[in-house]
């Protein structure tokens, strides 16, 4: 009589060494794996199978997990809905705050800027104000630089305006706006400024000028002059009884000038800055208003005659 053989399920039994799937066959059993692992050379153990290294899976980056993978995008991109494939992020848009002034989006990143007058700190987004007073040169001479934020101007110092692009010096003496000076004194331009200075025969500081009063001098004229102030200045005046400019003065001789200085019966005699009438001999009286004759008459001196009787010495 012949033998039958039932087959034996070792896959049922446990009687099989398959790291994951067991599939019976008749009088044996094979091996199989889940997806993403493959035999190992003993057709029994699964290992992983790293599906990074065997095709391009990923768009960008390729991760291999223990049976699986998955995909990653660099910075700057998304990964899409298939998971597979990367998208250009637009970070400026995504996120307006993300720079500080202005957003520039690039291939994959972005960068940020700031306007004029500011720069970036450390950090990359945020601003500071740019101080351009710090470079000496930026500035015309004669003016000062302010800085301001994001900007600056250059002031020009007192004294200059602002012309073409320089500052200029400011004639404060042809603007008798501009001015302080006495109309008794001069302005006296100079680079950024003025100064008055009193007129001759004035004291002061140039805004007040007081006329000095020369003749408080006691020596400023000659002996035979009088001095006689005037604004600004003075003059010397010949006295009474001499002639000249006031700086020489010489004696007038009255008695050649005239004849009718003296009365008749007298002599008209000069003096040094003047003249004086002396009655002739024989006649008394002061000599200008006139002179009579006096004589002894029976012992009585000086009896005067009249007008009818003639006088005989």
């Amino acid at each position: 009589m012949c033998c039958t053989h039932q087959d034996i399920n070792e896959c049922e039994t446990g009687d099989n060494l398959c790291n994951q799937t067991c599939i019976n066959t008749v009088g044996n059993y094979s091996c199989q794996c889940q997806a993403g692992f493959e035999l190992d050379t003993n057709n029994l153990d699964c290992k992983d199978i790293d599906e990074c290294a065997i095709t391009q899976r990923c768009h960008q980056i390729c991760i291999n997990d223990y049976g699986s993978y998955s995909c990653e995008c660099r910075p700057g991109y998304t990964l899409n809905s298939d998971n597979k494939t990367c998208s250009h992020e637009n970070e400026c848009e995504n996120n307006p705050t993300i720079c500080a002034d202005n957003c520039t989006n690039t291939e994959g990143s972005y960068y940020c800027s700031c306007r004029t007058g500011y720069q970036l700190n450390t950090d990359r987004r945020t601003c500071r104000d740019i101080d351009e007073c710090s470079n000496s040169g930026l500035c015309p001479s004669n003016s000062i630089c302010v800085n301001s934020l994001g900007s600056f101007s250059c002031d020009c110092v007192e004294g200059f305006i602002a012309t073409g692009g320089i500052c200029q010096d400011i004639d404060e003496c042809i603007r008798p706006d501009l001015n302080l000076c006495s109309r008794n004194a001069i302005c006296v331009n100079f680079a950024g400024s003025y100064n008055c200075l009193c007129d001759s025969g004035f004291q002061g500081n140039g805004i007040i000028c007081a006329d000095i009063n020369e003749c408080n001098n006691a020596n400023i004229c000659a002996k035979e002059t009088t001095c006689n102030n005037l604004v600004g200045s003075y003059q010397c005046i010949c006295n009474n009884g001499y002639t000249g400019n006031g700086t020489v003065c010489t004696d007038i001789d009255e008695c050649l000038n005239s004849s009718t200085l003296c009365a008749n019966n007298s002599a008209c005699l000069n003096t040094v800055g003047g003249f004086r009438c002396q009655c002739e001999n024989g006649y008394s009286g002061d000599g200008i208003t006139g002179c009579t004759c006096r004589f002894i008459f029976y012992g009585l001196l000086n009896v005067h005659c009249t007008d009818l009787i003639i006088c005989t010495n």
